[in-house]
């Protein structure tokens, strides 16, 4: 239910959520520190360029050959519009309300969260580069010390890759009339009458 802008002020050291050296040193105080094996996710430090193909490497080098590995597209990125629906609709119909999980809205919400993913994919929202140079200045400490302690050598562990300028708008990107009507109409029809789904809906604009 957050912004953006609030979630990059989240981005901090202490929160453990983004700070890997904290994580991994917790990881590895419970299952020991020879346990914990780190890898960069990157395409260039794939096995075979292929990330399904690194994640068996792990299980079992023997899965490579036998495993299907054309599975499509998973999981993809949601444009600007649509991050800024998904946003409305969490506040609309919250997974979650003081720690207790709402299961009277989850089909309808799973519903309508699959027309948005299925509508406005794209690239999403993306920080400033002011922003961005203030997040890897923030980790630099911390990235350091992790590298060195778990992958022995003293190198960045992120790539230096600011967002591209054409991508930092916060304003509604790769939207289409044709897909925001389709929306539209598959919004209002995942509710149990027209008119439910007519109020359902003006409410997620007037509140978006």
């Amino acid at each position: 239910t957050l912004d953006f802008d609030e979630y990059l002020k989240e981005c901090q050291p202490d929160n453990i959520y983004y700070n890997y050296y904290k994580m991994l040193n917790m990881w590895s105080s419970v299952f020991g520190f020879a346990s914990i094996k780190v890898k960069i996710f990157s395409k260039s430090a794939f096995v075979g360029d292929d990330l399904i193909c690194d994640y068996l490497s792990c299980v079992s080098p023997d899965l490579i050959a036998v495993v299907d590995k054309n599975i499509g597209y998973q999981n993809v990125s949601i444009n600007a519009f649509g991050q800024g629906l998904l946003l409305s609709v969490n506040r609309l119909l919250p997974k979650y309300v003081d720690g207790k999980r709402l299961n009277k809205s989850q089909p309808l919400r799973r519903r309508i969260v699959e027309i948005i993913e299925s509508c406005f994919s794209g690239f999403g929202t993306a920080p400033s580069t002011s922003d961005y140079q203030r997040i890897c200045d923030s980790f630099y400490e911390s990235n350091k010390m992790l590298s060195k302690k778990y992958l022995s050598k003293n190198c960045k562990f992120f790539d230096f890759s600011p967002p591209c300028r054409k991508n930092i708008s916060r304003k509604f990107i790769r939207f289409t009339l044709v897909g925001f009507q389709k929306f539209t109409k598959l919004y209002i029809g995942a509710h149990p009458s027209l008119s439910s789904g007519f109020f359902r809906y003006f409410e997620l604009m007037t509140y978006h």
